[in-house]
């Protein structure tokens, strides 16, 4: 082969394109577990369940009082105040007792504005700026002064919630049910990078549900999940796993991860659980398979249909409402 046809046979390979680099298949989240996270996620799961069946043995073995406790979480005030106290009179004369509880984040302020609310503080106190994860911590923290009760229910509320229905508020406590409509997929494009995406890794995806903060928990409901950052704890130990840490850390990146909390934890006990075949990308809700003894509605009235990060505020009582 003489100079010029080797010269060719060099311009023609080069011209050539080179092939493509052979894909690397992208880890899933999932496959980055270490092991301890793995061992983690057991214990999470494992804990939670155990917080259940410990919540269910405790209120066969002794009932709750036929009592509905009302946890407020409130910046400086509690606007309604009057409307609550004549609805708790109400319930009282049907054999219902209702006991309040409130974390203000501004304190002095709150108690400074009422006798009556400051008398129903709780002890613990957190900077709850909107969005923040302080606002898990202090809804945990009401949640642990009401259970020292043994309330049927337990509530949860804002300044802005007015109550209306005693009837149907009086049925509540003799059905031992919770009360909360959530989704299993983010409905919009906030939820998705502010909420589900910030989830710690180890709470696994089909896991992760949502809905507004003003639930009602059953009195099983609610002691199992204030006690399941204890069981999980055990249940890590048990494993030889680091030790656990709880759950509102797990969320801690979260915004609004209020909306997560008791959603979270129903789901980590198996109480609610993502359909099977549910992975059709969209943003109407998905609602979650979940047990008889959860009920798929709020106890609240909230018109949304506005958007923003807040519901419409009603000026009055009208027939439509």
């Amino acid at each position: 082969m003489d100079f010029a046809s080797m010269l060719s046979s060099y311009d023609g390979a080069a011209a050539a394109p080179a092939p493509a680099p052979a894909r690397i298949p992208k880890k899933s989240k999932e496959s980055r577990l270490s092991r301890d996270e793995r061992r983690l996620r057991d214990a999470l799961e494992q804990g939670a369940q155990q917080a259940l069946s410990d919540a269910r043995r405790a209120v066969a073995d002794r009932p709750p009082k036929k009592r509905i406790a009302v946890c407020f979480t409130i910046v400086d005030g509690l606007p309604h105040e009057r409307c609550w106290r004549r609805w708790a009179a109400e319930l009282e004369k049907r054999g219902v007792d209702v006991r309040f509880y409130a974390h203000a984040h501004r304190r002095e302020k709150a108690q400074r504005s009422s006798a009556w609310l400051a008398e129903r503080m709780i002890r613990d106190h957190y900077e709850t700026r909107w969005g923040s994860i302080e606002l898990v911590r202090a809804t945990l923290a009401l949640l642990d002064d009401a259970l020292r009760d043994d309330p049927a229910l337990v509530a949860f509320a804002s300044e802005t919630c007015v109550p209306i229905d005693v009837d149907a508020a009086a049925a509540l406590v003799s059905k031992p049910t919770t009360f909360l409509q959530c989704t299993c997929r983010p409905d919009n494009g906030y939820a998705r990078e502010r909420q589900w995406e910030k989830v710690d890794r180890v709470i696994e995806a089909a896991k992760i549900c949502k809905a507004d903060q003003w639930v009602a928990l059953s009195a099983t409901h609610a002691r199992a999940c204030a006690a399941l950052d204890a069981c999980v704890r055990r249940e890590a130990r048990s494993q030889g796993a680091r030790d656990a840490p709880s759950l509102w850390r797990l969320l801690r990146r979260c915004t609004a991860a209020d909306e997560l909390l008791f959603p979270v934890s129903l789901a980590l006990m198996g109480e609610l659980r993502k359909p099977d075949g549910a992975s059709v990308p969209g943003t109407a809700r998905l609602a979650p398979e979940r047990s008889a003894d959860i009920e798929d509605k709020r106890l609240t009235y909230c018109d949304w249909s506005r958007g923003g990060t807040s519901p419409k505020t009603f000026d009055a009582l009208t027939a439509d409402v």
